[in-house]
């Protein structure tokens, strides 16, 4: 029946195309509705065969017709099972993607705290009173001028002396941290 149907189709008449195609439908959606668990994707599946036949439709042997029909369906339906394969592998559990996500957050707040302490090293050990004093007080968040007040200083003052301290740690840090990489400006990093 089906190398009838193609001979017919052959031969150039739209309606005997249309009705090659119309009689095969109903089976390429069963065939595939069977296989696949998304009706919807069964009727895409169906089409996409639909069409490669009647692109096809000039070179298919008749005799053959059945088979070569039987053959691209096979593969549209392999397609589908390698997609549908590499869908489910890309698939991670909400708390996976959590716990991934996490990680890297650990991670960040690890290399801060290591940054902070060494910061807070250096304010100890390296710098001499007066600007240890001014630093301190941006660390624990204060403002200039807030650290002007309290230390009964110009806020001028304290900026000269922040400027000089950041200028310290910028030179202390450089063995822990690389100021001179052009994705990461260390300057902006340590000058808050």
């Amino acid at each position: 029946m089906v190398a009838r149907l193609v001979v017919a189709a052959q031969s150039g008449s739209g309606s005997s195309v249309d009705g090659l195609l119309s009689t095969l439908r109903p089976a390429l959606v069963g065939y595939f509705s069977r296989r696949l668990s998304d009706d919807d994707e069964a009727e895409d599946l169906a089409q996409a065969a639909l069409m490669r036949i009647a692109r096809a439709l000039p070179t298919i042997e008749p005799d053959r017709a059945d088979r070569f029909i039987v053959t691209i369906a096979a593969n549209l339906v392999r397609t589908a099972y390698t997609q549908t394969a590499k869908k489910q592998r890309r698939w991670a559990p909400v708390g996976l993607a959590n716990a991934t996500e996490s990680a890297t957050a650990a991670d960040r707040h690890v290399e801060y705290r290591e940054l902070a302490r060494e910061v807070h090293r250096i304010c100890a050990s390296e710098l001499p009173p007066a600007l240890k004093e001014v630093m301190l007080g941006v660390l624990r968040g204060e403002t200039p001028v807030e650290i002007a007040r309290r230390l009964e200083i110009n806020p001028i003052t304290v900026r000269t002396r922040l400027m000089r301290a950041r200028a310290i740690l910028r030179r202390e840090l450089r063995a822990f941290v690389d100021l001179d990489d052009p994705e990461t400006d260390g300057r902006t990093q340590l000058s808050a």
